[in-house]
């Protein structure tokens, strides 16, 4: 049974996608460091991860962007990683702002959104939103 909302907040998507949101993030989580750079291939676009950056998972969360994401909104990707989110996102929308506070993650997405054909409609900054400004 869920908890009472006070706030009145509901999410956009339904209960499922949220729960596979929450499970992704774990298994990210548990996953671990690697040695070595991945390549992950989802929905037709390729991301290259180096070791020091979380490799996205291709089982879900992007399919949730993409479903998610209308030409018209204005998307956040805050704690970007590869950028995987943030290019699936600018591949609908072109205002697009992904952030993360792993400067590896910050050259990291914005290789990935280079390569992705994206770049023009993503900013990625480094910043943790809450004590900085961010920089490009």
């Amino acid at each position: 049974m869920s908890e009472p909302n006070p706030s009145g907040y509901r999410p956009m998507m339904p209960a499922e996608r949220a729960e596979r949101l929450r499970e992704w993030h774990e298994q990210a989580v548990a996953g671990g460091r690697r040695d070595g750079a991945v390549t992950v291939t989802d929905h037709g676009r390729t991301f290259v991860v180096p070791p020091d950056v979380y490799a996205p998972n291709p089982l879900g969360l992007a399919a949730i962007v993409l479903d998610e994401v209308r030409e018209h909104d204005r998307v956040l990707d805050m704690g970007t990683g590869s950028g995987i989110n943030g290019v699936m996102a600018a591949s609908r929308s072109s205002d697009v702002m992904a952030v993360d506070v792993n400067p590896a993650a910050v050259e990291c997405a914005r290789a990935n959104a280079e390569r992705n054909g994206v770049a023009d409609r993503i900013e990625v900054r480094e910043s943790d939103l809450f004590d900085r400004a961010g920089t490009v």
